[in-house]
């Protein structure tokens, strides 16, 4: 009845092994034919991407016309993202399927120590099995030699001519002057030997199932170190595209900077780059809300009426200040005019409601924006703005601010310092329009960036304290002149927030 109930729980064992195998199996075939189309995708995008360059150096041999060679680049860039997006995703499948196939073996491996172990535990009770049937037929031929020295010796020739136990039981029916107790140890070593063989067949079934799983984990541990390898190929491919696009977006840069910026083209070519931009701070904005410390949902500012005021018939005042938006110009002096608002006073019964990207937090949720202690992060008695959050002073959307010295010569080389202690978890160096940058968690949500450093003195990871120099304002990346861009942003449980920097720091 034990070894009926081990073959059943063997054969459960491996009926369920089959489906696991199955249920594993399937979704990689899929993600592999996935995997192929996007490696089909790229290779085609690689052959687009190889023309173009031959068309790019064969108009700038021909011709001087700069915004073709720009246009050409863009069109290269393009590409080179859409590269990029290829080897982002397939890389996400081949990670995907080397989760699977790590749980798949991880499963294989529990499934063959449990049989393994059903193994060892076979092998024990045959043991048993065989010593038990080795008792009982040293007692039967001890009895049957009693039997013989009485005179009885049919018996004991039958037993001891008996080729092999099967043969005893066979003939037993012969043995006719057997006791009643001689016949009961004849039918336990029938029964033992029943069971022995139920226990060998159990074990060769056990073994066949534990090497196949054994092969199986083999070739799918194999499959693994293939798909990691190509995994780490790909990610090396994701690097190299990323560097060829932003040397790309260097380029096109500095050929804008030659055209004539009143030109129709010039300003084409620049709005797709501006948009390029965008797309790329979108990107840099949703890593950041991964890796960043989460703040709970700021409170927003309620403003309330007193009911004990005296009625009035005065209708009340509104006013409203709106910020004249021109063309970006990536070659805007660093020096830009004051900027140009707006300012209206009208009288109207409506209660009008700004909206702002940065959102105001009220005091009751127990935080505001000077509170947390930053320092500007150019400690100079001759820092100043020159161009302001969240657009330039000549107009422009600017998503920080550029601080500068006005002694001349101090800006580029100059100090810049942690505006307060946190971890430097972001840190990279030859962006095409952010140059050398980084980024500080301070924790609780609020993170600073500091973009075209000359250099840059801490390492990703790195803690930080509050004044400790960090690097050097640089002319690095898209820019006309040298300048800190700096921006502070709140990662909230419900997004990021782009935060007014001057509301949280004095520039002198």
């Amino acid at each position: 009845m034990h070894g009926k109930s081990l073959r059943i729980k063997a054969v459960l064992s491996v009926l369920l092994a089959a489906g696991i195998a199955f249920s594993a199996t399937a979704p990689i075939s899929h993600a592999e034919e996935s995997v192929a189309e996007l490696q089909a995708q790229y290779e085609q995008l690689e052959k687009q991407i190889k023309e173009n360059q031959k068309k790019i150096d064969e108009k700038k041999k021909e011709s001087k016309d700069q915004s073709a060679v720009v246009s050409e680049i863009e069109d290269e860039i393009s590409d080179l993202n859409t590269q990029i997006t290829i080897l982002d995703k397939k890389i996400d499948l081949l990670n995907g399927q080397i989760e699977g196939l790590s749980g798949s073996i991880s499963t294989l491996d529990n499934e063959i120590q449990v049989l393994d172990e059903q193994i060892l535990q076979t092998k024990e009770n045959i043991i048993v099995s065989k010593i038990q049937i080795d008792q009982t037929y040293h007692k039967l031929v001890e009895r049957l030699s009693k039997s013989y020295m009485a005179g009885s010796a049919s018996e004991l020739e039958l037993l001891l001519g008996a080729k092999n136990l099967k043969d005893i039981l066979t003939w037993q029916q012969y043995i006719h002057n057997a006791s009643a107790y001689d016949q009961q140890m004849i039918d336990s070593l029938k029964t033992n030997i029943e069971a022995l063989e139920g226990l060998q067949t159990e074990l060769d079934a056990t073994v066949e199932v534990a090497n196949t799983k054994k092969e199986e984990a083999k070739t799918q541990l194999a499959e693994l170190e293939t798909k990691k390898t190509e995994a780490s190929s790909s990610a090396e491919d994701l690097t190299l595209k990323k560097n060829t696009a932003n040397s790309k977006r260097n380029e096109a840069y500095a050929m804008l900077k030659t055209m004539n910026k009143e030109s129709k083209e010039y300003q084409e070519l620049n709005e797709q780059m501006r948009a390029e931009e965008e797309r790329l701070d979108a990107e840099l904005n949703s890593m950041l809300r991964k890796k960043a410390s989460v703040m709970q949902d700021p409170v927003p500012v309620t403003t309330t009426s007193a009911t004990t005021a005296a009625p009035t018939t005065t209708a009340p005042t509104t006013t409203t200040t709106t910020a004249v938006t021109k063309p970006f110009d990536p070659d805007a002096p660093a020096t830009e005019a004051e900027s140009e608002t707006e300012t209206t006073t009208e009288t109207t019964t409506t209660t009008t409601t700004a909206t702002t990207e940065a959102t105001t937090v009220s005091s009751g949720s127990g935080y505001s924006p000077k509170s947390r202690g930053l320092i500007c992060p150019i400690q100079d008695p001759h820092a100043y703005v020159s161009g302001t959050y969240p657009y330039y002073r000549s107009g422009g959307e600017h998503h920080g601010i550029d601080i500068v010295v006005s002694d001349t010569g101090k800006t580029y080389g100059h100090d810049i310092v942690a505006p307060q202690s946190g971890t430097v978890i972001t840190l990279e160096y030859g962006d095409a329009s952010r140059g050398n940058y980084m980024e500080i968690d301070h924790g609780n949500g609020l993170v600073t960036r500091y973009y075209h450093c000359s250099s840059i003195s801490v390492s990703l990871g790195q803690n930080v304290s509050k004044g400790q120099v960090i690097a050097k304002v640089g002319d690095t990346g898209n820019v006309t002149g040298p300048h800190l861009h700096f921006e502070v942003l709140l990662n909230t449980t419900s997004g990021l927030i782009r935060q007014d920097p001057l509301d949280y720091i004095s520039v002198p």
